[in-house]
């Protein structure tokens, strides 16, 4: 089987959209892949031909970065764990690893601050003049760790 990018354009803000030409004989088939800008400068991809490690490497960074603006779509509706976001990003059928992918990176890019987001809504939770008990009840359902 041969595997080649046949195309690499931008698409939106900070997205590459790969299109893969991959052909056995005399099927060709073709595959276009929605990844972030920076994957694409951190594989150094170009047009050209290329091998099955690579389709998969982009296969896999297309999953991740459509987590990743799922979880930013989720985080706009209320701060959450890390543990709460993986979840809802599995139920809405990502990949455990991409979801744990997207949580990690959501986190080092500053989308997710989980102290920031308990302590947060443990001051709402104290102005509802809730006890310490009732307090970390609240937090734990939410996801947050001891």
């Amino acid at each position: 089987m041969t595997v080649s990018i046949v195309s690499l354009s931008a698409r939106g803000e900070g997205e590459v959209a790969v299109t893969f030409e991959l052909r056995r004989g005399e099927n060709v088939q073709k595959e276009t892949f929605l990844i972030s800008a920076t994957a694409m400068a951190d594989l150094r991809l170009t047009r050209g031909e290329w091998d099955r490690d690579l389709y998969d490497r982009v296969s896999q960074e297309a999953r991740i970065h459509h987590a990743v603006k799922r979880g930013l779509y989720l985080l706009g509706y209320g701060a959450c764990s890390k543990r709460a976001l993986s979840g809802k990003l599995i139920a809405k059928g990502e990949t455990r690893e991409a979801a744990r992918e997207a949580v990690e990176r959501l986190s080092r890019d500053g989308y997710l601050n989980e102290f920031a987001d308990a302590e947060r809504e443990a001051e709402r939770c104290v102005s509802k003049k809730w006890g310490k008990r009732r307090i970390t009840e609240a937090l734990l359902a939410k996801g947050f760790s001891r």
